[in-house]
């Protein structure tokens, strides 16, 4: 049975740890906040040119360009976005059954981003293309021209057929749903009306200039929600964890006042019971 100075030792590393678990919880608070702010400037770029992208999407039926070819399904790429750290709650571990409900079944080649997604892919024998680790030190030097490159060029060397992306979005808080979407090849719906534009240079010219900067937009977009869905989860998973702390103290405590007054109860019976033998005697 626990004596009264484990009790008290038990308590002192539970309140160490709800300080530790306070701590993150308003770091992740600030980092959401701020990347938040980020993001939504970056979402009334994202929403114009996708409206520009949609209206001139026809036009690209003229020039066969090759980001709309379709050859038989060989291989496929996945981006798999994660976190770099843990203490997030089970934000990990969806994305990487999501990732295994599909990857097992097909010929893929990966590019895990963070630290805990190149573990699992390697853990798991999965084909590497190219992994990066750590881009969310600074967001504003986040690596997304490199990862379009990288999707780019095994595109248009034909070494997969079709590109996708699965990650975390986050649409607002509390709303973070994992997402599975194709990137290429792109589509276009032939019922849509083909309006005549003037482009000046010609839209040949600029086309695929066009292009990549709607992928690029789209992957930086992409790559800040899934950090904002981590910060999110983990100042959710830290707040439980505070919680939990404190019901913990709660309980200690009242077991440590318990056993304190039932040893002053058996003290001063120890003493009554003395002095009155002494008394008899």
């Amino acid at each position: 049975m626990r004596n009264l100075r484990d009790i008290r030792r038990r308590i002192k590393s539970v309140k160490s740890t709800e300080q530790i678990t306070k701590a993150m919880k308003m770091v992740a608070a600030v980092r959401l906040k701020k990347v938040q702010e980020r993001l939504n400037n970056l979402k009334n770029y994202s929403e114009n040119l996708n409206l520009l992208f949609e209206k001139i999407l026809p036009l690209y039926k003229k020039i066969s360009h090759p980001y709309f070819r379709k050859d038989g399904v060989k291989k496929r790429l996945v981006l798999i976005v994660a976190s770099d750290r843990g203490l997030c709650g089970s934000y990990n571990s969806k994305i990487f059954e999501e990732f295994l409900k599909y990857g097992g079944k097909i010929n893929l080649t990966t590019i895990p981003i963070g630290s805990r997604t190149v573990s699992f892919i390697k853990k798991n024998n999965f084909e590497v293309l190219s992994s990066f680790s750590n881009i969310f030190k600074d967001i504003e030097d986040i690596p997304y021209k490199d990862i379009f490159n990288l999707m780019e060029r095994a595109f248009l060397g034909n070494d997969v057929q079709e590109v996708f992306v699965l990650s975390q979005r986050f649409l607002s808080m509390g709303k973070t749903p994992i997402i599975f979407e194709k990137l290429l090849p792109l589509e276009t719906k032939t019922e849509e009306e083909e309006i005549e534009y003037l482009f000046d240079p010609p839209f040949v010219e600029i086309s695929s200039e066009i292009l990549k900067r709607y992928f690029e937009a789209k992957i930086f977009q992409i790559l800040i929600e899934a950090y904002l869905s981590e910060q999110f989860a983990r100042m959710v998973a830290m707040e439980l964890a505070t919680k939990n702390a404190e019901d913990m103290i709660q309980s200690l405590t009242l077991l440590y006042n318990r056993m304190r007054q039932a040893s002053i109860t058996k003290e001063l019976i120890e003493i009554v019971s003395g002095a009155e033998s002494i008394r008899r005697k």
